[in-house]
Formats: structure tokens, sequence, C-alpha cells
């Protein structure tokens, strides 16, 4: 196979894309528009851009996995339909009221300045790794045809999305991210077709052992990681968010949101269906993405290739460029304010552009450390970014007298202490101390720190009050139902050893760290 046309058309595809930024430079005529896009977004901008964004980290995770689990990879997907129903519900709302463009920038106005900062450069710093988990899948499939060094594909494809993104914002990501979001999903129904003309429909579904088919085959550990994930990110979700907050109206949003639901779910089903064909035509390969480099290599037509691999390029393109345009906000933006250098919209423009120079740089080092695992790359981003800020984005929705001291010492505990879980199982992907997922640690740190200081606080500086001070009646039975939780939870949690082997200490105790935190809200609240 002449592979030269594949990367003749990469570039081709690119060039437009750049074209398209350079058009919405043209017309984004205020310096705020650069950040919401003039705020003019319809629904369909939402359901296109929205399918593409999140169906571009299912894509490439559940083909990945999949070559080795099966069908029950499709949890991870499902994960994501969770959170945006929580978006949707619960979070877009409040956000919405308030203008919100990062959550960085809206927890610097609850808390002040240095909490700004940190979770600017929290945001800023995991967003590149975000983007690894779909960038690295372009990379390793070019290795294959052309011999690639994983940098330089990576390079590739970051120049390519910073070119288009530097000067255009988030209008450039709306009119690109329509035409990725097509292609991607051309990509994988073409991708599918192919892979049942080779196996036949039957035996896609027979030939493999019976794990491949077991819907809980991952194991329940896993699945409840993965869900826990992504129920958690609803708060955290700063790339989606800021693609919401395009929207004309919250109800446009919401529509739009819900109705983006419908490809994500096609997505959710037919991506393990590529990585199950996969295993079924290369049995003795080891991974998904370059088994499917060599299928576009030995066995597929010419347009039938170029499709397929301006599908991936497609997908490592929307959910990238959402990743590092909103990682570059929050940096651009909220750790210039809170240096005092960001004075004016033109200055938080001039700054974002910056960051998002320096985060290419930073997500092109980190795409060469460990380019094998892209789903791990997510699920560690996710990890120590959910732990550091789940605590500070739930007061700031709905705890009103948690202070910055509470929120400095959740920060810092639920952040490292996930990080150093994860260091000393060495950074593995599927053994962990104790075997619980450090998630779950990191977050339930995270809340009970929160609380615990603020108990504390309110004992020794009196300046927020116990309710018990002056009970309301009406909701006592929040405290006695909530005290009737606790406790039950506690007596489950002592029997540490039969959850551990079940593997759902991890999820319970967040769970319990939950409503211990809810509780402090009853507890201490404002004067």
């Amino acid at each position: 196979m002449n592979s030269n046309w594949i990367l003749w058309a990469l570039l081709i595809y690119s060039f437009v894309l750049v074209c398209l930024g350079r058009y919405a430079y043209k017309h984004t005529i205020a310096a705020g528009d650069y950040f919401h896009a003039g705020r003019k977004c319809g629904v369909l901008n939402i359901v296109i851009y929205g399918g593409g964004f999140w169906g571009a980290i299912i894509l490439v995770s559940e083909i990945e996995a999949s070559f080795m689990q099966g069908i029950s990879v499709m949890w991870y997907g499902i994960g994501t339909l969770l959170m945006s129903i929580l978006i949707a519900y619960w979070v877009l709302a409040p956000l919405r009221k308030k203008h919100v463009v990062t959550l960085s920038g809206f927890l610097g106005d609850r808390f002040g300045e240095p909490v700004r900062a940190v979770s600017g450069a929290i945001i800023g710093l995991f967003m590149p790794i975000f983007a690894i988990g779909t960038i690295v899948a372009p990379a390793r499939i070019l290795s294959v045809l052309y011999n690639w060094p994983t940098w330089e594909s990576v390079a590739f494809c970051a120049i390519v999305l910073l070119g288009y993104v530097l000067f255009g914002g988030m209008l450039s990501l709306t009119l690109t991210g329509t035409i990725n979001t097509i292609m991607m999903y051309l990509g994988l129904i073409t991708t599918v077709g192919a892979i049942i003309y080779l196996t036949g429909f039957k035996e896609l579904f027979t030939k493999l052992p019976a794990n491949y088919y077991d819907p809980i085959g991952v194991g329940i550990p896993l699945i409840l990681v993965w869900i826990g994930t992504w129920v958690v990110n609803s708060l955290v979700a700063q790339a989606e968010l800021q693609m919401l907050l395009t929207c004309k109206d919250e109800s446009v949003g919401k529509r739009g949101l819900y109705l983006s639901m419908i490809p994500r779910a096609f997505m959710t089903i037919m991506a393990p269906l590529v990585g199950i064909g996969l295993r079924l035509i290369f049995p003795q390969q080891n991974s998904g993405l370059v088994t499917l480099a060599l299928l576009i290599k030995e066995q597929l037509p010419m347009w039938v290739s170029i499709i397929i691999v301006l599908g991936i390029w497609a997908a490592s393109l929307v959910w990238g460029a959402g990743c590092q345009f909103s990682g570059a906000s929050s940096v651009g933006r909220d750790i210039g304010k809170a240096l005092g250098i960001s004075h004016t919209e033109q200055h938080e423009k001039l700054h974002t552009q910056i960051a998002l120079i320096i985060l290419t740089l930073i997500l092109v080092i980190f795409a060469t450390l460990r380019p094998t695992q892209a789903a791990w790359w997510s699920v560690f981003a996710f990890t120590v970014r959910n732990s550091s800020l789940i605590a500070l984005m739930l007061a700031a929705l709905i705890w009103a007298a948690m202070s910055v001291r509470a929120a400095y010492v959740s920060m810092a505990a639920g952040g490292v202490l996930s990080f150093v879980w994860y260091a000393i199982a060495s950074f593995s992907t599927t053994n962990f101390y104790l075997g619980i997922h450090p998630m779950w640690i990191g977050m339930s740190v995270a809340l009970f720190a929160a609380t615990l200081w603020m108990v504390g606080e309110s004992l020794y500086s009196k300046r927020v009050r116990m309710v018990w001070a002056g009970v309301d009646t009406k909701n006592t039975h929040k405290y006695v139902l909530s005290a009737i939780v606790i406790f039950l939870g506690g007596f489950i949690l002592y029997d540490r050893h039969w959850l551990l082997l079940k593997g759902v200490l991890g999820p319970l105790l967040f769970a319990w760290s939950f409503i211990f935190f809810y509780v402090g809200t009853l507890v201490v609240v404002g004067d």
C-alpha cells in the first residue's frame, strides 16, 4: 500500500482546519468572544461539539481497552452519559447565571486570589495530560505506517491544533469541532463496517472467549472507578462547561447536552466492536491501536484507510484542542489575574495564547513518557485533579460557610494523597496499594479534611456557628437521618477485609465521606 496518500490526506485536512481557525479569528470581534464565542451557539452546535468532544475520548479509550477486555468497557462511555445528566440537571444553571468562563475563576471569586492561582495551575497542568488520551492514538498509527517516533507524531498533531485554536479561540473550536465530529463518526462507521466484512457479523460475537462478551467482564471495582470518575467530573468538567457556556441561554445548553448523548451512546456501543474485531483478526497482538494500524497497512483499500485514519485524527484534535484551550484559559486568565498582570480582556486573551504555546510543549513532553496507555493517562489526571478540587466545587455550590483555610487543606490533602497512593504502587495501571484505587482515597480524604477543618475552626474561632446553638426544628430529620447513615456506614466500613476482597471498600469510603461532608454543611453554617 502506498501510504503517502494517507499523509497527503492528513495534511490537506489539517490545512482546512487551520484556515477555519483563521476565519474564526477574523470574526472574533471582542476579546471576550475569544473565550465564549459571543454566547451565540444554538442547540445544534452543542449537540455536534458535545457529541464529538466526549465521543473522542470514548472512541480511543474503548478501542484500546476492549481489545484486551471486551464489550464491558462500555461502562466507560456510560459514565460520561451520567456525568452529562448531572451537569445539565445541577451544575449548568448556577454557573451560567454567574457568567462563568473558567472554574478556576469561579473558585477564585469564592475563595480568593491564592485559590484562583493554585486551581488555575492544577487545571492548566492536567489539561495536556487529558489531551494525551486521544493524541497518542494517531501517533501510534503513524508510527506503524511511517516509523515515526512518538514525539514527532504528537508534535505534528499538537502544532495543527495550536494552529487553529491559537487565534480563533472558542469560535474556532466550534467551527472545527463540527468538521472533526462528522469525520470521527464517519471513520467509526467505516471501521465497524470493514471489521464486520472481514470477520463476519456472527463470528464477531461468537469466536472470542466468553469473557469478551461479559457485560461486567472488567470487574466491578474498575467499573465503579470509571463511573465514579465521570460522575465526580460533572463538578469540574471545565472544557465541557466552557462549551455549554457559549450557548444562547441555559435551556439551549440543556437541550443540546441531552441530545448530544444520542451520538455518544452510539459511540459507546460501537467502539468496543472495533476492539473485539481487531482481537479476532490479530489474536497475537497486545495493542488495539497498533492492531488498527496493521489492519490499515495490510488489509484495507486505500480509500477506506484514509477515512479511518482521518477519523482517528479528527478524534485526537477535537478532544485535544478542547482540553488545551480550557487549560490555557485557566492559566492565562486566572493565574494572570491572581498575579495582577491580566487587567483587561485583551490581556487575558494574550496571556491565554502564550499559555497555549507553553501547554503544547508540555503536551509533547508528557506524551512521550507513557504513549501506550491512553486510558491510564486520562484516569490518572482525573484522579489527581478531581481529588484536589472536589470539595471546593461542592462548597462553592452548596456550602457558603466553608473557609479559605479549609479549601487549602482540602486541595493539599486530596491532591497529594491521591498522587502518593499512585506512587506507592509504582503508578501501576491495575494494581493499587491495599487494592484501593487512588481516586477513592484522594477524594475521600479531600472531603474529610475540609469537613473536619471546618468543625475545628468553628469550635475554636467561633467565626461560624454550630447549628445546635439554635437548631431549626424543621431540619431535625436531616440531622437524624444523616447521623444514622454515617453510623451504619462506619459499621460497614469496619469490616474492611471482606470489602477489600470484593473490591468495593474504596467506593463505599467515598460515599461515606460525601455524606460526612453533607452533614458538615448542616452542622457548620454561617452567622
